[in-house]
């Protein structure tokens, strides 16, 4: 297998090295369209087999750029806002949402959140979830926290 689209580098993968009932291939396009996969014989100039347009995953978060904050509170903790956008959106999916920062909690106090792609509020194609995240007062870093996404108890990403 290998990606058909000019504009990305991929790594060829030979089908008789992976398990006979699958093949995982992790591929990150460099431009927001449409990507074809095609299968060939003998090599990157080989016959093709069998092509296919997918369109690619992505899992983000708008507090990568900025994070709300919605409330102040006396003794100068913060409660922020964030959002994870799913495009497109894919029921069934798990996801861990983990600070990884002393300081930042969830707004229950914990510090994983399990959450399921069925809880994404729709958007068209894709799908937001809204999280709140407390912050200590004086907290001196980021709010940083980060997600591992399940499917069907297996995680697919890193």
């Amino acid at each position: 297998w290998s990606a058909s689209d000019p504009w990305m580098q991929v790594a060829p993968v030979a089908v008789a090295s992976a398990p006979a009932t699958q093949v995982r291939l992790t591929i990150k396009p460099t431009w927001n369209w449409s990507v074809r996969l095609v299968g060939r014989i003998n090599g990157e100039n080989g016959a093709i087999l069998v092509g296919r347009v997918v369109r690619p995953f992505t899992l983000t978060s708008d507090s990568q750029k900025v994070i709300a904050v919605e409330q102040v509170y006396p003794d100068g903790s913060l409660l922020c806002r964030a959002s994870l956008l799913m495009d497109p959106l894919i029921v069934g999916l798990d996801l861990k949402i983990i600070t990884t920062v002393s300081g930042v909690t969830f707004d229950d106090s914990s510090t994983v959140r399990w959450a399921t792609s069925n809880t994404f509020l729709s958007t068209g194609n894709g799908g937001t979830y809204q999280y709140k995240l407390l912050c200590a007062p004086g907290l001196n870093s980021n709010v940083c926290h980060g997600w591992i996404v399940y499917q069907n108890g297996v995680a697919v990403s890193p």
